[in-house]
């Protein structure tokens, strides 16, 4: 019941429709699947604990390294671009930093995942940022082709680091 000088203009209903929608936006935040460990069920909420656990830490840091590394490729293939065939200084010197830093933080990925998988994804992270960077920052086109492949490229990604979960 509204009372005088009461500037809530929301009805209970309204009040309620908010709620759901906020807590259906939420909802799969609260059900992040971990796909760390085998034999997790998929829907069972993040455990905090799991964030402490070394052995899943020590599996986890290859591939935030080769994560890393995807993003130096991003990195220098476009500077490589910028370079205009190694004719401007700058980029020249940036892809071959960001270069070198690619290929030692993927070696020292490859140390303990498997070659495939470890190649298959920096080369994936590679070409799908090479495509955004393209699109977005060079204006190359973005036909539906290019989308569909862009796609497959991604649905490869995802297939390929499920496979090689262990």
């Amino acid at each position: 019941m509204r009372q005088h000088g009461d500037t809530n203009t929301r009805t209970p209903s309204t009040h309620n429709l908010i709620a759901r929608l906020a807590y259906r936006a939420l909802r799969p935040v609260e059900r992040l699947p971990t796909l760390c460990r085998r034999g997790h069920d998929l829907a069972q909420p993040w455990v905090g604990n799991d964030r402490d656990d070394p052995a899943l830490q020590e599996r986890r840091v290859p591939w935030i390294i080769l994560f890393a590394a995807g993003l130096l490729e991003i990195v220098w293939a476009f500077s490589m671009k910028q370079s205009a065939g190694f004719s401007r200084p700058m980029p020249t010197l940036i892809t071959l930093v960001a270069m070198a830093a690619s290929f030692a933080l993927l070696a020292i990925a490859m140390r303990t995942l498997p070659l495939g998988a470890a190649y298959t994804i920096w080369t994936g992270i590679g070409a799908v940022g090479a495509f955004f960077v393209g699109v977005l920052v060079l204006g190359e086109s973005a036909s539906v082709l290019r989308i569909l492949a862009l796609i497959l490229i991604v649905a490869g990604l995802v297939l390929t680091k499920l496979s090689s979960e262990g």
